[in-house]
């Protein structure tokens, strides 16, 4: 890779990291377009498990000052963790069901997810009502709930995410919880999910995948993943850090939006056109 796509690469993920997570989102949904046209790698496993160590690092940064600044819900956690963590299990087992078709099913569930978060955004955005104004009705339906944590969590590993863009508004309409701490929330079920995910990723590919377990071991990919991995830390940490202070949140999911709808039109021409 030459060094100014490394730098590119590298600036891109920091941009990322930054922008995501004061929205609760891991930035999956940009790390692998990122990898996929700017470094010319194949949607594979293997650029899966380098999304979700990102996504990963994310959730980790954002999760660090939601914590500090008491903006998550332990209690949620404790009682909910285990669903979206069993669903990123089973999204694992698959992606190694459909590898060969994981290009074209990648990208389509993309033009889904994609899609969808575009519209309940701009529908954020639109909206009169501030996101701190703006709460669930406090009725909790369990079975829907725990249903759209596990499917969350499934996504998580078929998607390379951190699905924030699916737990977010499912805590919101769910619960009475207010929107910083509904994206805490959202950050830190990544920090316990987005590993899961991770080492059953990396065990599937050393025992299914042996060329692709290859090429993640060379010395000039891992020196690449360590130095997004860093910045990502830090590009969340100085968002999260910033956000919770400064943000004009109606700017950010602008700037959101824009991009989002940017990924949407790639993924469309890449397959119909």
């Amino acid at each position: 890779m030459e060094a100014t796509t490394f730098a590119l690469v590298a600036f891109l993920v920091f941009c990322t990291a930054f922008l995501f997570a004061p929205l609760g989102l891991g930035g999956g949904m940009f790390f692998v377009p990122i990898f996929h046209y700017l470094a010319g790698w194949e949607i594979n496993s293997a650029l899966l498990l380098v999304s979700l160590c990102l996504v990963g690092s994310v959730s980790f940064g954002g999760s660090y000052e939601h914590r500090k600044n008491q903006q998550y819900s332990p209690e949620f956690l404790k009682e909910h963790l285990w669903f979206p963590i069993v669903g990123a299990i089973f999204g694992v087992a698959v992606v190694f069901l459909i590898e060969d078709a994981l290009n074209e099913v990648f990208k389509s569930l993309a033009l889904l997810i994609v899609g969808w978060a575009i519209y309940r955004m701009a529908n954020r955005i639109s909206s009169k009502e501030t996101p701190q104004a703006k709460q669930g009705n406090g009725e909790t339906n369990l079975v829907f709930l725990r249903s759209g944590l596990t499917f969350g969590g499934m996504i998580s590993s078929v998607m390379a995410i951190g699905a924030g863009a699916i737990h977010v508004p499912l805590i919101r309409e769910n619960t009475n919880m207010e929107m910083r701490k509904s994206v805490g929330t959202s950050l830190n079920i990544m920090l316990f999910v987005i590993p899961v995910a991770v080492v059953t990723h990396a065990t599937s590919m050393y025992l299914l995948s042996p060329d692709q377990w290859n090429f993640m071991i060379e010395e000039r990919v891992w020196f690449l993943l360590v130095f997004a991995i860093i910045c990502s830390i830090l590009g969340s940490i100085i968002g999260s850090k910033v956000a919770i202070k400064y943000f004009n949140q109606k700017v950010l999911n602008s700037a959101f939006l824009v991009l989002l709808i940017v990924i949407w039109l790639r993924y469309f021409l890449d397959l119909f056109v």
